[in-house]
């Protein structure tokens, strides 16, 4: 059988395979800068301190039951006790603890 005498039609079997793929393209580029702009300016403000100074003021008095802490103004009264034998109680001092306060202009730069 040859071709001019066949009177049919022969295709070829053709397989086809599809491949996807991605790929990054660089399309631009963006330049990205910063500047530090400094401005110094003096601050002025007052400065507080607070120091406690401790004194010891001795007592000697006897009471029937230990004394609270207390306060007066800005001292701060701790009785420092001691037991003695008829059951009573001596204070044999006081700590005081005085807060003082001190305030300064000050300019900083």
């Amino acid at each position: 059988m040859t071709e001019a005498t066949d009177k049919s039609v022969r295709i070829p079997i053709v397989e086809e395979r599809l491949r996807v793929e991605k790929q990054t393209v660089e399309t631009g580029r963006v330049r990205v800068a910063s500047h530090v702009v400094t401005h110094t300016q003096p601050i002025r403000g007052t400065l507080r301190a607070e120091t406690v100074r401790v004194e010891h003021v001795p007592v000697g008095h006897l009471f029937d039951e230990v004394p609270p802490i207390r306060t007066e103004d800005d001292r701060t009264i701790v009785p420092v006790v001691e037991e003695v034998l008829v059951k009573r109680i001596r204070v044999i001092e006081e700590i005081h603890l005085i807060r003082e306060r001190s305030e300064t202009a000050s300019t900083k730069r």
